[in-house]
């Protein structure tokens, strides 16, 4: 074989390996901090057994919240419309938890009861700052006392 078509043959060869190596160790740093995402229905209704850790969201039901008297114990429930989970907590609730509000909860799943190591408040979609918010309503006076006129 020529000197030249060997070394690049060898070139390639490295190449191709350490892209195989490197493609094959992000897949297994991915698999192990992956988190998968379920709602209530899916996460019952699901035929094989889930381990590790995943995440589940829906709406916090109103009236479901129940607080231990003498430690930060706390379960609730929420909904995706269809069923209802039960949810253990430990912690402090997130300053925009509330009933009737969208939440994501981390943490495993075990005897129909999913236990939260960690709690994401979902707020409001139409948020908007005071200064803008004040803006657009001087905007839209204005714009009702020109069309008055």
């Amino acid at each position: 074989m020529n000197p030249i078509r060997r070394k690049r043959l060898i070139l390639i060869l490295v190449i191709l390996t350490g892209v195989s190596l490197t493609t094959l160790l992000a897949a297994i740093a991915l698999k192990e901090s992956i988190s998968l995402f379920y709602t209530p229905t899916s996460l019952i209704s699901s035929q094989t057994p889930i381990t590790g850790s995943i995440q589940v969201g829906g709406i916090v039901v109103e009236n479901s919240i129940q607080r231990a008297p003498n430690n930060l114990k706390k379960q609730f429930q929420i909904t995706d419309k269809q069923n209802t989970l039960t949810i253990d907590y430990t912690g402090v609730f997130p300053d925009l938890f509330r009933e009737n509000s969208g939440i994501i909860a981390y943490g495993s799943f075990k005897d129909h009861v999913f236990y939260a190591t960690k709690l994401l408040a979902k707020h409001s979609a139409d948020y908007m700052p005071k200064t803008v918010e004040q803006a657009i309503k001087k905007l839209h006076d204005k714009q009702l006392k020109v069309s008055a006129l």
